[in-house]
């Protein structure tokens, strides 16, 4: 389990980090506006990431890939 708050530095190396660390393939959010509505590229590239408040499922994407417009 990994809880990070308003006031963790550098969130997105945090949790990339965590992932390569952890083997996890999947990680579970509050709300996608804890990313500011878009997850960033590089979670992306490393994890499915499920949105708990709306069930929303953002899919993990090959980095050779363009990313969508609307993620």
């Amino acid at each position: 389990m990994l809880a990070l708050g308003p006031y963790t530095d550098d969130l997105t190396k945090r949790i990339r980090v965590t992932l390569s660390r952890s083997g996890a393939v999947a990680i579970f959010v509050p709300a996608l506006a804890h990313f500011q509505g878009r997850v960033p590229d590089e979670i992306r590239a490393a994890a499915v990431v499920i949105a708990v408040d709306t069930q929303e499922t953002i899919p993990r994407w090959n980095v050779s890939e363009p990313a969508s417009a609307d993620q």
